[in-house]
């Protein structure tokens, strides 16, 4: 009988400790799920922030009498560029580049207003 109740007990006491370990597994999930939930709200949050910069460098760069020239050269650029492009990979990354630089020039300007 003591064999039994020992057999017994230690299959009670291996029964806790799985349940105890899968508690602690459900709570780490738990906690790892909302770590990540944290951090693709501020993710998210600096997007936001970084798109709010971008429009409000965009509105200053579009209403600054003072560069009216250059948006019309970068202007004239893009739509050059667009008009240029042919169906060959080699002319499209051309193009591409073309545009890069067009956007760093407006880049420069749109810091200095």
């Amino acid at each position: 009988r003591n064999r039994k109740e020992r057999d017994q007990q230690l299959a009670d006491e291996q029964r806790e400790q799985k349940e105890a370990a899968a508690l602690r597994a459900e709570e780490e999930k738990k906690s790892k799920s909302l770590s990540s939930s944290n951090t693709a709200d501020a993710e998210s949050a600096a997007r936001a922030r970084r798109l709010e910069e971008a429009r409000s460098h965009a509105e200053a760069f579009s209403r600054d009498p003072s560069i009216k020239s250059v948006r019309m050269g970068l202007k004239k650029r893009i739509n050059l560029t667009t008009n240029q492009i042919s169906a060959t990979q080699e002319q499209i990354l051309a193009k591409m580049q073309e545009y890069m630089a067009v956007l760093e020039t407006a880049k420069t300007y749109g810091e200095a207003a």
